[in-house]
């Protein structure tokens, strides 16, 4: 593909601010667990 089009280092990281705090998305369990520092299974979620 270099050879066609020049490319830059862009990455694409969304955040969500929820109150004074940034979240990563997509949503995984280390958002859950920075949200509710009890939660540590999928079944707690």
């Amino acid at each position: 593909m270099g050879q066609f089009a020049e490319f830059n280092n862009y990455i694409n990281s969304p955040v969500a601010i929820y109150g004074d705090e940034l979240y990563n998305l997509p949503f995984n369990m280390n958002t859950f667990c920075q949200m509710w520092p009890d939660v540590r299974t999928p079944a707690q979620a």
